[in-house]
């Protein structure tokens, strides 16, 4: 790998000719340039996202993080290894998110912050800002100048398109995977070019750090692809030859590491990946590169950002999909002849970084259907596409003061570029404040789209305004009739507005599922209500199978055990939920109420009273 030295990583305000000094700035410029840049970077990019610190839990943190009974012991840690993000909800529930280290973060969280939504943000951002400053030591050890990695890092920092990831708390497997990621590669680099110790210590930490990427997102799969780069792209005079076999070699480790993590995950998961959508393979490439120009409009105009977007894929090759490859073609293209030739190779890698971290999110069949686009999805791939970005800015000064050696054009152009991805950061932040303000972006920039419908649904609901809300379900549910989430947050809506029309539609959703608790769950609360005692036994002891891990579900079997004389079961279903939830008070006081009734019967024809 080429490393700068200290006198080249100032970025020169001309171009360069071969038989020409480069014209820098004195040494002691330097080093107040240099101390002082990614601190400003790190400050300007936790002080853009301090409105986040007044959101609310959004989202999926409801479920995911205030619903999660995994997160509320450190003895549940071994647990977390074994099982998937979902598993809280379901032992029966596969799927495609085997993320340890994720849910570690969680809990840590949890345990340190209880619901403190303020410091759970705190914590989001700082991790954020943390990536950003491993962003800027990136740029610096692959031959960027300090101008250049102080630009790219605060492109990166104060991206708009990484709201989704840093104001979400749900959305930190990004951030983890790429802080790992990263540092990953820079005890790579570091590896690389020292001997003895230091090398093999730096080789031991970055192949630890990739391991606890691959635990955090599965994107980080593709990391031996960079290793290879990082490997054949150094100062070192050998022959192609011996550097090819060298960028293997230094391969080989990080794909011992990822054989070793697919046996586990395959393990754990029953399988690699559980396809959530059925797409055939033709499907699949010809809606990429369509995605793909998505996903570069999203990094190229930051504005219309939303939780969810309307993706309609085309079933047959049509000229849309033509558009998107010419418009990626040439804008590869364009950035390759921009660039001076000396800073083609740095482009062209940034680029393929890029490319190489969005090809997981291109097999749509491993994503939740209809949700096949999402601005977490570039939070690594962007490292690229700011690195590219400020080598652009860089040629566009070099270009503009040709006979000058002034810094000014390019502050000016760079000023204006990070000015309007502030503007875009704050403008769409405040989205992410509630759930209510989220959802109603979400169907208003989507309104296809079914999560954001009904999440727009559920939250209009709860905040009663239940005429708009039993209205959009409703809506919901006709369009999606086939599926179990439409049918039973329609019979949920019902059930809480006491309309009797809610058991039919538990009915129906319990019909279209095998693994989710929900519809059991309430089917069985709406019977005990109604004193119907036997058909609610059969749909408590499901949910109960289905959701071992959430307290009051044995309870409710007790409670329909009770209605039908059989009491000493019922204590035996109490008291193994005393026994799983020590906690659960309720359950304690029913138990003793059903003891003290066998121990002293009531006389036939009395009635029993407490």
């Amino acid at each position: 790998m080429r490393i700068e030295t200290r006198s080249s990583v100032i970025d020169q305000a001309a171009p360069t000719k071969v038989a020409q000094k480069p014209v820098s700035l004195p040494e002691t410029h330097h080093h107040s340039y240099e101390k002082w840049i990614p601190l400003f970077v790190c400050c300007i990019t936790a002080l853009l996202y301090a409105g986040c610190y007044r959101f609310q839990f959004v989202y999926d943190d409801r479920e995911q993080i205030l619903g999660n009974p995994l997160l509320n012991s450190w003895q549940n840690i071994p647990l977390l290894f074994k099982t998937d993000v979902w598993a809280f909800r379901s032992p029966y529930l596969h799927s495609n998110y085997w993320r340890p280290l994720f849910t570690v973060w969680l809990l840590i969280n949890k345990q340190f912050f209880g619901t403190n939504a303020a410091a759970w943000h705190l914590a989001a951002v700082a991790l954020h800002t943390a990536v950003t400053f491993l962003v800027y030591r990136l740029c610096l050890r692959i031959g960027c100048g300090v101008l250049t990695a102080g630009t790219a890092s605060l492109l990166f920092g104060i991206h708009p398109v990484h709201l989704e990831t840093v104001a979400w708390l749900s959305g930190a497997t990004d951030s983890l995977m790429t802080l790992c990621l990263v540092a990953s590669l820079l005890l790579l680099l570091t590896a690389i070019k020292n001997a003895g110790f230091r090398k093999y210590a730096a080789w031991g930490g970055s192949l630890a750090m990739y391991a606890l990427a691959l635990l955090s997102k599965e994107p980080a799969m593709l990391f031996p692809l960079a290793a290879v780069a990082a490997g054949w792209w150094n100062d070192s005079p050998k022959s192609k030859g011996i550097r090819f076999l060298t960028a293997i070699v230094t391969a080989i480790p990080f794909l011992a590491v990822t054989g070793v993590y697919l046996l586990l995950r395959i393990k754990i998961l029953q399988g690699f990946s559980h396809p959530q959508a059925a797409v055939p393979f033709l499907q699949i490439v010809i809606n990429a590169p369509l995605l793909l120009w998505s996903y570069c409009k999203l990094l190229l105009i930051p504005v219309g950002l939303s939780v969810c977007y309307d993706v309609n894929l085309l079933a047959q090759f049509s000229w849309k999909a033509e558009a998107a490859t010419g418009a990626l073609v040439s804008l590869a293209v364009a950035f390759c002849l921009f660039l001076p030739r000396r800073r083609r190779l740095l482009g062209l890698l940034a680029g393929l970084w890029n490319v190489l971290f969005l090809l997981p999110v291109l097999h749509v069949p491993s994503l939740p259907k209809n949700d096949f686009l999402h601005d977490r999805y570039l939070y690594l791939p962007s490292i690229g596409f700011c690195i590219l970005a400020a080598l652009v800015l860089e040629q566009l000064a070099t270009n503009s003061q040709k006979n000058s050696h002034s810094l000014a054009p390019r502050l000016v152009v760079t000023a204006a570029v990070v000015v309007f991805l502030a503007w875009g950061l704050q403008s769409q932040q405040i989205y992410w404040a509630s759930d209510l303000l989220l959802f109603e972006r979400a169907h208003k920039t989507a309104p296809e789209n079914q999560i954001g419908a009904m999440n727009l649904a559920k939250t209009l609901f709860e905040r009663g305004y239940r005429d708009s809300a039993l209205r959009l379900f409703e809506e919901q549910q006709s369009v999606h009739s086939d599926e179990w989430y439409a049918n039973y947050n329609l019979g949920n809506a019902y059930y809480l507005a006491g309309d009797q029309r809610a058991e039919r539609y538990f009915e129906q959703a319990s019909r279209l599922t095998d693994y989710q608790y929900e519809p059991y769950a309430r089917l069985a609360e709406l019977r005990l209500k109604q004193q119907r005692y036997l058909e609610a036994e059969i749909p408590a002891r499901t949910a109960a199978k289905l959701q071992p891990y959430r307290p009051g579900i044995r309870q409710m079997i007790a409670a329909s055990l009770v209605g039908q004389g059989r009491k000493q079961e019922a204590v035996q279903e109490l008291r193994a939920e005393i026994s799983s939830f020590p906690e659960n008070h309720q359950a304690q006081a029913q138990l003793l109420e059903v003891e003290s009734q066998l121990n002293d019967p009531p006389e036939i024809g009395s009635q029993v009273s407490k």
